[in-house]
């Protein structure tokens, strides 16, 4: 309600450091963990990869795992920072960051074999998301293509948490040993197939419709 009265914050230079802060912490983490990911893919195959959790004895990826997952408690600060400029909010921005804040805690606190690829995943794609918010936080203009290559990795990363959620959970219904609890796969094929939805209408109505809606006012001039 007080929001509704009162001018956007000038939050400027907050939002340049909290950014920047998050790109930096997410380079750390992709550093620490992407290569273990890589190394149980490339050299024990993709079936050791979701469900093998060999990374339980290495404490360093365990720290990390932890630290992602408590990462998705200051990453509401993002919300916040929507609501104190007074931005668009976008239903899709606080489901995301509620839901995963969840999934996160109730799935990745077990470490399942399979949160290697989740993990890894997201701290990837939260490089490159940090660091163009950064960009365009100090006032940078950037190319449109950068914002759809962004919201297509993030499309691509429900892809794959989707179909990887989806396969262990087979692997339990088929009696396959998989260190990953069919909670936790059932639970990754809802969210997941959920945020996939959410990303693709997005996607849609960002960019591809906006486009056709271009397209169609030039050929009626």
């Amino acid at each position: 309600m007080m929001m509704r009265v009162r001018k956007p914050f000038n939050l400027r230079l907050a939002l340049i450091f909290w950014s920047l802060l998050l790109a930096i912490f997410s380079i750390y983490g992709s550093m620490k963990v992407v290569p273990e990911f890589i190394g149980a893919l490339y050299t024990r195959g993709a079936f050791f990869s979701i469900c093998k959790a060999s990374f339980r004895d290495e404490p360093t990826i365990q720290f990390w795992i932890w630290l992602f997952i408590w990462s998705k408690v200051a990453e509401l600060i993002d919300t916040l920072f929507v609501v104190l400029r007074k931005q668009k909010f976008l239903h899709l921005h606080w489901i995301h960051h509620a839901l995963t804040l969840i999934y996160s805690f109730i799935v990745f606190g077990d470490l399942p074999a399979f949160c290697r690829w989740m993990v890894s995943m997201n701290f990837s794609v939260h490089v490159f998301m940090y660091s163009y918010y950064t960009l365009r936080a100090v006032g940078i203009r950037t190319p449109k293509t950068w914002s759809i290559a962004i919201t297509s990795s993030q499309i691509m990363q429900m892809i794959i948490g989707f179909l990887i959620s989806l396969t262990t959970s087979f692997y339990h219904i088929s009696g396959s040993k998989c260190d990953v609890t069919l909670k936790s796969g059932i639970l990754g094929v809802f969210v997941y197939g959920l945020f996939l939805i959410l990303f693709l209408n997005f996607f849609y109505h960002s960019y591809l419709k906006k486009n056709s809606n271009a397209t169609s006012r030039q050929k009626a001039e």
